[in-house]
C-alpha cells in the first residue's frame, strides 16, 4: 500500500502518513453499511482503540437488524470480511491477538462517509 505525506506544520513536516487511496477503494470502503456504521463508530470514539466486542455491539445496536442477522452472524461478518476489508485499505489497525481496533482514518473517506450519514443511506443500502 501506498502513503503519502499528509500535513506540514510551521515550516516543518511532521510525519503524518495517509494510505493512498483510489476512488474505487473509497466507494468501496463506503458501499457496505456495515463498514460505515464501524468506521462512523470509530471516528468518534474517543478512544484509542477500541474492541472488537465493543465495536460488535456499537454496530450491532445501529443495525437495528434490517436483514433478521443475529449477533452471532454480525459478528463473523465484522470478524471475517468488515474489519480485514478495513484493515486492508489502511483505515484501522486489527490486533486479532488482543482484539483491538485502532482507527488511521483518511481525509476523503471521512467526507465521503459524512455525505453518505447525512444523506440516511448507512441505513437504507448496504
Amino acid at each position: 500500500m501506498e502513503y503519502r505525506q499528509a500535513r506540514e506544520m510551521s515550516g516543518a513536516t511532521e510525519r503524518v502518513y495517509e494510505p493512498t487511496l483510489s476512488p474505487d477503494t473509497v466507494f468501496e470502503v463506503l458501499a457496505d453499511r456495515d463498514r460505515r456504521a464501524a468506521l462512523s463508530y470509530l471516528r468518534e470514539s474517543e478512544d484509542d482503540a477500541v474492541s472488537f466486542e465493543t465495536l460488535t455491539t456499537h454496530v450491532a445496536e445501529r443495525d437495528a437488524d434490517p436483514d433478521g442477522r443475529d449477533r452471532g452472524q454480525l459478528a463473523v461478518r465484522l470478524h471475517h470480511a468488515t474489519v480485514p476489508r478495513l484493515a486492508g485499505a489502511g483505515l484501522v489497525e486489527y490486533d486479532a491477538r488482543s482484539g483491538s481496533i485502532r482507527y488511521r482514518g483518511h481525509p476523503v473517506v471521512e467526507r465521503c462517509l459524512d455525505c453518505a450519514l447525512d444523506s440516511g443511506a448507512s441505513a437504507t443500502s448496504r
